[in-house]
Parts: structure tokens; C-alpha cells; sequence
């Protein structure tokens, strides 16, 4: 069977606040920007562990709605809490000049299931910013193991943006396999960018038909502009072209 699926989402925040400016350190900031790998954020630390140390010496909370969360940076290390009505979580990252490493303990209370991570990251600043990093999780529910691997790349320069990323997961319901290109990116300034990508899902239940899905096109335009100080005007527009049960 197969569909052809396109979606669209427009995100556009106004700012207005005398804490703007520092704004660029909340998970709200990255979800105005859907993500856009071309535009940096302190929260970076949270996918590649060696940007810790660029971050100083900060403390913030952010709230959705749902979920309390919280972070604490000081001398190349940082705390990254998370508190929702049915689980926590909460990580240590660390870094020392080019390198980092990170661990992660998450509590699910709607499965009282536990999960434990880490990761090593490498950062290259000769040209630009080069990222990678490496990670794992194991996921513990009842009588239940799960295992995932993790592998993702950020490279930008001053006028543009590369990527990629791929993983792979197994459990007893089955083995999960995915991965992805951005193969165009052009960045305006530090605080704009165009990305355009392409991935792949590849899902093999234990005892079922293996499907596919296929990500054919991903765009993303995002930008953050600063009127004053104070104010500022953040959005983007995410489109993406895919098939799925291929």
C-alpha cells in the first residue's frame, strides 16, 4: 500500500520582553524554529555534550504546559531536569575543550518504566562549527529490554548548514532502523537558515511485515529577528513531502 503525505506547519512567536534577548537558551525558542539545525542555541549542549563549555555560567526554567523543566551550567558542566505529572528525568553533561560526554536517568510512571543514557560528542571550531555525536539508551519495562544507538552530525559555516543523523532500536516488539540527509542548507546571519532534507524508516516487528516509510522532502525556513532589545519577532515554516506503509 502506499500513500503520498504532505504536511505544513507555521509557527510565528512575537517577543516582547525585557528577557528577549537571552531568550535563546529555552526549549520555546526551539520550537518556534521547528528545530532548524542552521540556527544555534545554548540548549545544544542537549545533542552534542562538548558545546557544554560554551554556554558559561546560566540557570533557567522552562514550562509548556505539561512538563517543569530546568537547566544549570558552571565551568564546562551542566543539569538538565525535567518534571512532568507522570515521570522525570534528568541528565549531567560535561566538557573539556573539544569533547564532551553526557548521562541520562528517566522515570516513566504510566509504565513505571526506567531508562539510563549517554553519549560522547566531538566538536571541530578550525572552520566554522563541526559536531558529531554518539549515544545510547536502554529502556527497562517490566520483564522487557529495550536498546538504541544513536549517531548525528552538525556542520556550519557562515553562510551554511549540513547534517545527518541515523539510529537503530531494538526490543522484543521488533527492530527500528532510520536515518536522514539534509543536504541543502544556507544560513542568514546566526539567526536564520533554510534547510532541505531526506530520510528513511525502516520498521521490522517481531512476527510482522516489514514496512517502510520514506521521507521524500523535509523543508524548513526559520528565522529570529530583534527589533529592539526587548523586542523581536521568531517563526518558522516546516514543510514535508513523504510516503508511509511502503
Amino acid at each position: 500500500m502506499y500513500k503520498g503525505l504532505y504536511t505544513r506547519v507555521l509557527a510565528l512567536t512575537v517577543l516582547g520582553s525585557v528577557l528577549a534577548a537571552p531568550a535563546n537558551a529555552t526549549d520555546a525558542r526551539v520550537t518556534a524554529l521547528s528545530g532548524n539545525v542552521g540556527i544555534t542555541d545554548d540548549t545544544d549542549f542537549t545533542r552534542f555534550a562538548s558545546e557544554t563549555g560554551q554556554m558559561g555560567d546560566h540557570a533557567w526554567l522552562n514550562y509548556d504546559g505539561a512538563t517543569l523543566g530546568g537547566a544549570m551550567s558552571w565551568g564546562g558542566n551542566a543539569i538538565l531536569l525535567n518534571q512532568g505529572a507522570n515521570g522525570a528525568a534528568i541528565g549531567y553533561f560535561n566538557s573539556s575543550g573539544d569533547t564532551g560526554y553526557n548521562a541520562s536517568f528517566a522515570y516513566d510512571g504510566n509504565t513505571d518504566g526506567m531508562t539510563f543514557g549517554g553519549g560522547y560528542a566531538m566538536a571541530d571550531r578550525t572552520d566554522g562549527l563541526g559536531n558529531m555525536a554518539f549515544g545510547g539508551q536502554v529502556m527497562l519495562v517490566d520483564d522487557s529490554v529495550g536498546i538504541m544507538a544513536n549517531a548525528i552530525s552538525r556542520t556550519l559555516t557562515d553562510d551554511s548548514v549540513t547534517s545527518w543523523g541515523a539510529s537503530v532500536a531494538y526490543s522484543d516488539a521488533g527492530i527500528g532502523l532510520g536515518g536522514g540527509y539534509q543536504w541543502y542548507g544556507a544560513r542568514f546571519g546566526d539567526s536564520s537558515a533554510i534547510t532541505m532534507g531526506s530520510g528513511l524508516g525502516v520498521d521490522m516487528p517481531d512476527g510482522g511485515d516489514m514496512a517502510l516509510g520514506l521521507s521524500l522532502l523535509d523543508v524548513n525556513l526559520a528565522g529570529e529577528f530583534m527589533f529592539t532589545d526587548w523586542f523581536g519577532l521568531r517563526g518558522s515554516d516546516d514543510a514535508s513531502m513523504f510516503t508511509s506503509e511502503l
